[in-house]
């Protein structure tokens, strides 16, 4: 018996987690991440899916994305961002910006995001049923788009990790309730100043850091009320989804990063391999 026992001793006791990474195709540099992420914790031992959503990119754009990670993809969905959509954004690198010009941009760009993700629990309600009867512990998913975080209570999947794939913008920092100083900690959607800001820049900062803000009513706010109209009023607002997050992983790296409050919570990745 002491023999079994000690023999037993000799194995070494795995626990994993069976993770969902969701990754629409949205963006390349978006769907590397997401897919090193992935890979990263399926190196690690955990069994883990990255769920690409067909969007913007059609599906083979990106070749062997992932060494490690499952692969589920779901696609054909009719992608109504119009094209104008991503001229504009284009144009952000070759001119001033100013918050009037960012809510232009993407708000619309938001609005048509969110009636994807309406289309992906309409017209795939079987995929999303399999999805659901995979009994998945953990969802981690980006705050570029929010239709993973939206899904989560759909799935049955409690535990929810945002990824953030930069230094944490003004609207995800309004949700996890995180301060953000407007005197050293320039505005991410595009403000372009630094963390050294003259009286002037501190001022037009202010309404950098309010566009961003405003954006988050867009991105949270009506998807919130897209799934409350298919799901019932009871359905979790996508806010609170976010701010229960276990973890927060960061995109970024500390030490070039803009020193500012982080949360406990909060894990800066900086490079993934």
């Amino acid at each position: 018996m002491i023999k079994f026992i000690f023999i037993l001793f000799l194995f070494k006791n795995i626990f994993s987690y069976k993770i969902l990474v969701f990754s629409p195709t949205v963006s390349a540099s978006h769907m590397i991440l997401d897919a090193r992420v992935a890979d990263t914790l399926a190196k690690g031992g955990h069994d883990v899916t990255l769920l690409q959503i067909e969007f913007n990119l059609p599906f083979g754009s990106l070749k062997n994305i992932t060494k490690y990670a499952k692969i589920k993809q779901i696609g054909s969905l009719t992608s109504t961002i119009d094209d104008q959509i991503f001229k504009d954004i284009s144009k952000m690198a070759f001119q001033t910006i100013t918050p009037i010009f960012i809510l232009r941009v993407f708000i619309p760009y938001i609005k048509e995001a969110n009636k994807e993700c309406e289309m992906l629990i309409t017209e795939r309600k079987e995929e999303i049923e399999k999805l659901r009867s995979e009994n998945f512990d953990v969802i981690i998913t980006e705050q570029l788009f929010h239709c993973g975080s939206a899904l989560a209570p759909l799935l049955d999947i409690r535990t929810h990790i945002l990824l953030v794939s930069q230094p944490i913008p003004e609207h995800t920092a309004s949700v996890l309730g995180l301060p953000y100083p407007t005197s050293y900690v320039p505005g991410l959607t595009l403000s372009g100043y630094s963390d050294r800001m003259s009286i002037s820049e501190r001022f037009f900062n202010l309404f950098f850091q309010m566009a961003g803000y405003y954006l988050s009513f867009e991105v949270y706010d009506s998807l919130t009320l897209i799934m409350r109209k298919h799901f019932g009023s009871n359905y979790p607002d996508i806010r609170q989804i976010i701010k229960d997050s276990p973890l927060i992983l960061v995109n970024a790296d500390e030490f070039v990063d803009f020193p500012r409050p982080l949360f406990s919570n909060i894990i800066i990745l900086e490079v993934l391999e």
